[in-house]
């Protein structure tokens, strides 16, 4: 299946879209009804009330959603020159990440915040030895805004997006006021279309001021299943910080750069994780992003290609097994 997605053409790219729709079947025959509640953001918690009892439309929006990212993320590697050669198997291996634990079969917040994260960094990415940057600049604050309409606790990322583009290039004072105005004016333009139809304010920062707390999952109490979801993180991160070397040799310095950008991103989605009592298994969703890429460049850089075919079959079968509850990770 990965040799199918090694080369980088356009029908390709379109067959992501059946691979998701036959890794998530029991999404579509067993269909998930999410619920929002108030520690939602502004625009999930709208989408999901107007969706409300209608689980197989949120499953086939989850499909289309994880499509686009998949997308994106292929996008991503391939224009920001990260990747030794140019395929689709990050987009392919984000899918099926984000598809193995039933937690993440539904439509969720931090869902629908991924493919704005995903522009954001991308337009990081462009910002790179680029003299007329300035809309990137402006676009990469305007896109994770965005993604905190979505997911409240994103907006901890204003951090991390400053400290991206001051590792890009020379991050002057004019630029910084450019970024921090992409920040603001997503927030601006719902409260004042709130204020112009004389509607009560559905800008919800409950999730970011209240939910400070330790790792929401350890505060509800884990089970078995939970810690072995938690180790298994916690192992594959473990991987990734040993193959930071390994990653960025032989690359040249707007890939060493780019690289290390999403090693930050790990970082800052940990604090969220660790600092929001609320935090849950659709999290791992973000640290999806920058482990599928890393996963892509162990898989092409193994000599004998049956591996990376093996592995693939492994997380197919794992997957295969916690939808079918003979392993209950609950």
């Amino acid at each position: 299946m990965i040799s199918l997605f090694r080369r980088n053409i356009f029908i390709n790219s379109i067959l992501l879209l059946p691979y998701l729709f036959l890794i998530r079947i029991k999404t579509l025959v067993e269909p998930t009804n999410t619920v929002a509640d108030e520690l939602d953001g502004t625009l999930p918690a709208a989408l999901l009330n107007s969706l409300q009892g209608d689980g197989f439309s949120q499953s086939i929006i989850s499909i289309l959603i994880l499509f686009i990212d998949a997308l994106l993320i292929n996008r991503l590697v391939i224009k920001s020159h990260i990747g030794r050669e140019n395929n689709l198997v990050s987009g392919m291996i984000f899918a099926l990440l984000a598809s193995i634990l039933t937690q993440n079969l539904g439509l969720s917040a931090e869902l629908m915040a991924t493919p704005w994260i995903l522009l954001s960094l991308q337009a990081i990415f462009n910002c790179y030895n680029n003299i007329k940057s300035a809309d990137d600049i402006f676009l990469a604050g305007f896109y994770m805004s965005l993604a905190s309409l979505f997911y409240a606790p994103l907006l901890l990322l204003l951090i991390f997006t400053f400290t991206a583009l001051m590792i890009m290039r020379s991050f002057t004072g004019i630029e910084r006021t450019q970024h921090l105005a992409g920040w603001i004016i997503p927030y601006f333009l719902v409260s004042s279309l709130e204020y112009y139809l004389d509607l009560p304010s559905t800008l919800r920062f409950t999730s970011f001021l209240q939910g400070f707390g330790f790792f929401g999952v350890l505060a509800k109490g884990m089970n078995i299943s939970a810690l072995l979801v938690l180790a298994g993180l916690l192992i594959i991160l473990l991987w990734a910080l040993i193959n930071f070397g390994n990653f960025l040799g032989k690359k040249v310095i707007a890939a060493q750069k780019r690289i290390s950008i999403l090693y930050w991103f790990l970082l800052f989605v940990g604090i969220i994780a660790f600092s929001q009592a609320h935090v849950d298994y659709p999290l791992i969703l973000m640290f999806n992003i920058p482990i599928s890429i890393f996963a892509t460049f162990s898989l092409m850089d193994m000599k004998n290609r049956i591996w990376p075919e093996l592995i693939h079959l492994s997380l197919i079968l794992l997957l295969v097994i916690i939808h079918l509850d003979l392993i209950k990770l609950a």
